[in-house]
């Protein structure tokens, strides 16, 4: 299983971070984190989880470097969904927490748009791992304002209503 996230020690990840990104200017590494959750993103999108996996751990990494919470609760949520898409449960479950911990951190302006994408991940997490009493109330927050964070609720609600037999009901918010 991928191992280079959460279920390491921050000191470790920090370490690692500071030593790979050592020789960019300071200005650099503080806009670097963005700039890799969009590419983890991308990545994503076209299916590439190794390439998503690895974007949203260095932005993680560098976003503890410099303190930035709601930069490493941004990668760590993208950290989770890349682990639900590939299976790895346990993983994406430990990127959620730890993106719950670094939102809790944050400024909750700075976050309030990651909330539900944050519920989204917890929902599909859930589903996977069966436990659906936590994915009831996950989806119920995993509404959001924008499209793609719509669509992911959507899909976790899909996904819940599947394992429930209301699949039904979901045919028409697919629509």
């Amino acid at each position: 299983g991928w191992r280079h996230g959460p279920v390491r020690s921050v000191r470790e990840r920090t370490r690692d971070a500071a030593e790979r990104y050592a020789d960019l200017a300071p200005d650099v590494r503080a806009d670097l984190p963005a700039v890799l959750c969009e590419l983890g993103a991308t990545r994503l999108a076209r299916t590439d989880t190794d390439g998503a996996r690895a974007a949203f751990t260095d932005a993680h990494r560098l976003a503890a470097v410099s303190g930035a919470a709601a930069a490493e609760a941004r990668a760590a949520v993208g950290a989770a969904l890349t682990c639900t898409v590939t299976g790895g449960i346990k993983d994406a479950r430990a990127w959620i927490d730890e993106a719950s911990r670094a939102a809790a951190s944050a400024d909750p302006a700075d976050v309030a748009d990651l909330m539900p994408v944050l519920a989204g991940a917890r929902a599909l997490a859930a589903i996977a791992g069966v436990d659906l009493p936590a994915a009831r109330a996950a989806v119920v927050d995993a509404i959001g304002g924008d499209a793609e964070v719509m669509s992911l609720g959507a899909l976790a609600r899909a996904q819940l209503s599947l394992l429930e037999g209301g699949q039904y009901e979901e045919f028409e918010e697919f629509e």
